[in-house]
């Protein structure tokens, strides 16, 4: 019994130090200070399409990679939003018995594109249902970022939002990247989406 107590421990440590896709929700009581939804993206294995928990159309919206890195090698999942068009994700999560008052999207982000004033644009729709499976996503929320002077810079933008939900709740919610609005004139790759209060 105390092997597979051991093996069990084992694993869920692998699992954990490999960053592959993670989505939680942590109320007060379950000992988090609040809602927090955490979804990254998993590289593919030898040089394969990644994964992703996000929801994506059959055509149209940003496809999952991998990215390795330059002298360090490192290799992470993406979610490559083509420039040009608009390209949308989706996904969902429940609430918890205390409603948060507000939440934080950090988006998480880089481009090739270093050219001074081009910028990236992103769009978070939500809606919430304790019944519907498909509801309108609304209260649309768009953030703009100028793009940094160094190329493939880790960069984060941020929106706040109110949400009209309430306890045991489904949340849904759509993140659309704009590039047919933007001005960046090279791929967007989301590295992660966090979700918190």
């Amino acid at each position: 019994m105390k092997l597979l107590y051991l093996l069990a421990a084992f694993i869920g440590a692998g699992l954990a130090q490999q960053g592959g896709p993670l989505v939680t929700n942590l109320p007060p009581n379950r000992g988090g200070s609040g809602t927090s939804v955490d979804i990254k993206f998993l590289p593919g294995a030898n040089g394969s399409v990644g994964s992703t928990p996000l929801n994506l159309a059959i055509s149209g919206s940003p496809q999952p990679y991998y990215s390795v890195g330059g002298t360090n090698g490192n290799v992470i999942g993406i979610l490559i939003f083509t420039n040009g068009i608009s390209q949308s994700a989706w996904g969902n999560f429940p609430i918890p018995s205390v409603v948060p008052s507000s939440l934080t999207v950090e988006i998480k982000w880089y481009t090739a594109d270093n050219t001074s004033g081009h910028n990236v644009i992103w769009n978070f729709n939500t809606a919430c249902s304790s019944t519907s499976v498909d509801p309108a996503l609304s209260n649309a929320n768009t953030v703009t970022t100028i793009v940094p002077a160094t190329a493939s810079q880790m960069t984060t933008s941020t929106i706040t939002l109110t949400p009209s939900c309430s306890p045991g709740d489904q949340a849904f919610f759509s993140l659309i990247g704009r590039g047919d609005t933007e001005t960046a004139n090279a791929v967007v790759n989301l590295v992660s989406l966090r979700i918190h209060s």
